[in-house]
């Protein structure tokens, strides 16, 4: 079981941290000992304990996880929790305690107040690395878990490492097994960068020889994979040992395609919105002339229904006009009548309207 820890600041940052949805499930378990149960603010108020003393952080931030394909009960999380703080020195503590699922690998962060209030002090967590060390084996003779240390092998003991094979989705045996294979399957340092690429790692030079750097960017020891000195490993791979990046060129490199394709996708999302809204102007300029067409349409249709009607009321009281006129001049005399009434009517109200200026 991999436990760890460390002293921090920043519980605004450390909030966002925690509750990313990069997680595939996050369950806030427990905020104890603060007036809110929001996570960022209670963090926040946390670290602000910490100006009552000259001490430049108010947090102790530690994991909990265990080896993969193991699994644990909530009592037995609580048990791991409570036996973490206790060893630290920060029983009773304020904390706030976050469940987290990423790859299908549970794991548990914890969170102190390092301010002891009344005594006005923080709480000096010294040796720290050691006592996660020897707790992280007790809970895995108190819990019945494999022991990390024995399937990582006896160089296997820094924490780092550890973590990040797990991170890289391999057991550490599963993982030296493989690059061992591979090292002794290939004699022509080409194929074999070509088969360590295949596999997800980028041959690098380190800091103390040749490692593998992981598609996350996790580096690995090619010396301790393998089990070879660091000179019989530089002289397998003398042909293209010069044409090997630094890790830190190597990371660059990668975070500059990122930000290219990051660039592009940004481009191509823009692109399509434009797209997206250009179509949306079309269609409403479409329906706008649809609309205002249907409209004259009705005006049009209501004048002549208008028109049917006054015909219609004509016809039923012709007695009062002269019998010599057609029926049709009758109609002709009686449209212009009625046109000569609107006519005049617009003119009056144009005339109100200036009076009114």
């Amino acid at each position: 079981m991999i436990c760890k820890g460390g002293k921090r600041s920043n519980g605004a940052s450390l909030a966002q941290h925690l509750l990313k949805d990069d997680n595939e499930r996050i369950v806030v378990v427990e905020i104890t000992g603060t007036a809110t149960q929001d996570l960022s603010q209670a963090l926040k108020d946390m670290e602000l304990t910490a100006k009552m003393t000259k001490a430049k952080t108010g947090l102790y931030h530690a994991q909990i996880n265990p080896a993969i394909g193991e699994t644990m009960t909530p009592q037995q999380w609580q048990y791991s929790v409570n036996e973490m703080e206790n060893r630290l020195g920060l029983t009773d503590q304020p904390r706030a305690v976050v469940y987290h699922e990423k790859g299908g690998r549970p794991h548990i962060h914890v969170v102190w107040q390092r301010t002891d209030v009344e005594q006005g002090k923080v709480i000096d967590t010294k040796n720290d690395y050691y006592i996660h060390k020897k707790l992280g084996r007790d809970l895995e003779q108190r819990l019945k878990h494999k022991t990390l240390k024995a399937e990582f092998g006896s160089n296997w003991d820094t924490m780092n490492e550890r973590q990040q094979t797990i991170r890289d989705g391999y057991t550490p045996k599963q993982l030296k097994a493989r690059i061992k294979k591979l090292y002794q399957q290939h004699s022509n340092p080409q194929e074999l960068q070509t088969a360590i690429k295949k596999a997800g790692f980028d041959l690098a030079i380190g800091r103390r020889g040749v490692v593998l750097v992981s598609d996350k960017n996790q580096v690995h020891s090619l010396m301790r994979f393998t089990g070879e000195k660091k000179k019989n490993v530089e002289q397998k791979l003398q042909p293209i040992l010069r044409q090997l990046p630094k890790v830190e060129d190597l990371k660059k490199e990668r975070s500059q395609v990122k930000s290219k394709k990051t660039e592009q996708n940004h481009t191509i999302n823009y692109k399509k919105k434009v797209m997206v809204e250009n179509a949306f102007d079309m269609v409403t300029k479409d329906e706008i002339g649809q609309a205002s067409a249907r409209f004259e349409k009705l005006i049009k249709d209501f004048k002549e229904e208008r028109w049917e009607k006054k015909k219609s009321e004509f016809s039923d009281n012709m007695g009062g006009i002269t019998r010599s006129r057609t029926l049709e001049d009758a109609f002709s005399q009686t449209k212009k009548m009625l046109e000569r009434q609107e006519d005049k009517a617009r003119e009056n109200q144009a005339q109100d309207r200036g009076k009114k200026r």
